[in-house]
């Protein structure tokens, strides 16, 4: 081949029509296209996809400050989802592994906090944002879990008896309405829980009052007038320990104030 007839091979364009600059212009292009997905991914690596049953629980759990394992079974075992192995209560292991998945996306903490009870389990600040609950960061304390597992109780018994009609407002979220006083503003009591039933035509708000030691006479009549005059009904749910002291503040009241009052027993068991 002469040397004018290498020059014109060299020139010339490859067969398919495109010419050096355009295979470079697309490797360019599919190398940004690549370096975005990567960038994407990483964006999207270790955030967990909350289901619904993930939303539901997590939000319980968040308006309740915390709750219980054995509790957090039977709260499971009411969602949508397999045949359980015994009815009304999802296995040790299975919980066990949500709650897992849940810690590992930094969503809840969980510890032992009392001997030889169940672990509790709580939103971590992180998962009080992903569930978009405009609340402070708590950690249970020893001294308040019996009560905290009381009312749970208390919300679960009711929720399970009433279904679809019953809502309830924690305790957590009217704090978090009331917002905060200086220390020296003593601030109205707030029930441990205020539920709306509602019937189809009216709807029915009940304050709810979990008591499992009873308060000095004085402290326990202050809030009974004031839950009475604020609330068209309140039910309260007391401790054997605590009934007959309970039926004594009520027999001191108005008559007018006591008729909005229910008195239910507390027993976990039944």
């Amino acid at each position: 081949m002469s040397q004018k007839s290498k020059a014109a091979a060299i020139n010339r364009p490859p067969a398919n029509g495109n010419s050096a600059s355009d295979e470079d212009t697309r490797s360019i292009a599919t190398s940004n296209r690549t370096k975005k997905q990567i960038r994407q991914q990483r964006r999207d690596k270790g955030i967990m996809q909350c289901t619904p049953r993930d939303l539901t629980i997590l939000t319980w759990i968040g308006e309740q400050y915390a709750v219980r394992f054995d509790h957090l079974q039977l709260l499971l075992a009411r969602q949508p989802g397999r045949p359980l192995h015994v009815p009304g209560i999802l296995g040790v292991t299975t919980t066990s592994d949500l709650v897992a998945r849940w810690q590992r996306a930094g969503l809840v903490e969980t510890q032992h906090l009392a001997v030889r009870t169940p672990r509790w389990v709580w939103l971590s600040k992180v998962g009080l944002t992903r569930m978009n609950l405009a609340y402070l960061p708590y950690q249970p304390r020893l001294a308040a879990l019996n009560h905290l597992h009381a009312v749970n109780a208390v919300r679960m018994r009711i929720e399970q008896h009433y279904g679809p009609s019953a809502s309830w407002q924690s305790e957590r979220s009217l704090r978090s309405e009331r917002g905060f006083a200086p220390k020296n503003i003593r601030q109205p009591h707030l029930p441990d829980g205020v539920l709306t039933l509602d019937s189809g035509q009216d709807a029915q708000c009940i304050a709810i009052e979990v008591e499992l030691s009873l308060k000095a006479p004085d402290r326990l009549a202050t809030i009974l007038h004031a839950l009475s005059t604020h609330y068209p009904a309140v039910w309260y749910f007391a401790s054997p320990q605590t009934m007959r002291g309970l039926e004594r503040a009520l027999v001191a009241l108005d008559p007018q104030l006591r008729r909005v009052m229910r008195l239910y027993p507390f027993d976990e068991q039944a």
